[in-house]
C-alpha cells in the first residue's frame, strides 16, 4: 500500500479507539449507578483500558508526523510494555466487574482485548 493509503488507514484505527473510550466515558458519566459495588469499580477501573488507548493514539499521532520509531528504540519498546500491561490490567478489572449492570460492563473488556491484540502485533512487528 502507499504511504497515504497507510495513513489513512492508521488514521481510522486511531480515530476509532479514541471515539470508542470517548464514547465509554460519555455513557458512564450519563448513566453511572448511584451506589458504586465492587464489581461496578472494577469496571471502572478499567481506566487502565483508557491509558492504553490514550498511549496508543499518542503514539500512533506521534509516529504519523515525525519520522517514526527506529527499528528496537528503547522508548517505543517501554511504550508497548505499558500499554500491554494497562490493556491487561484493565482486561482483569474488567472482567472482574462484567457480573454487575454497569454502563461499562462490556466496553472495558472488549477495548482492552483489542488493545491487547493491537499492542502484541506491534511488539512482533518490532
Amino acid at each position: 500500500m502507499g504511504p497515504i493509503v497507510d495513513r489513512v488507514f492508521v488514521g481510522i484505527i486511531l480515530g476509532g479507539l479514541a471515539t470508542w473510550v470517548a464514547w465509554g466515558w460519555r455513557t458512564w458519566v450519563r448513566k453511572r449507578p448511584d451506589k458504586l459495588r465492587a464489581g461496578i469499580r472494577c469496571s471502572l477501573a478499567g481506566v487502565f483500558a483508557s491509558l492504553s488507548a490514550s498511549l496508543e493514539v499518542g503514539t500512533g499521532i506521534y509516529a504519523q508526523f515525525t519520522e517514526g520509531f527506529p527499528f528496537m528504540n528503547p522508548t517505543l519498546l517501554r511504550i508497548y510494555a505499558w500499554g500491554f500491561v494497562s490493556a491487561f490490567l484493565g482486561l482483569l478489572l474488567g472482567l472482574c466487574g462484567a457480573g454487575n449492570k454497569s454502563p461499562l460492563r462490556w466496553k472495558t473488556p472488549a477495548l482492552s482485548t483489542i488493545l491487547l491484540l493491537l499492542w502484541l502485533g506491534q511488539a512482533m512487528g518490532e
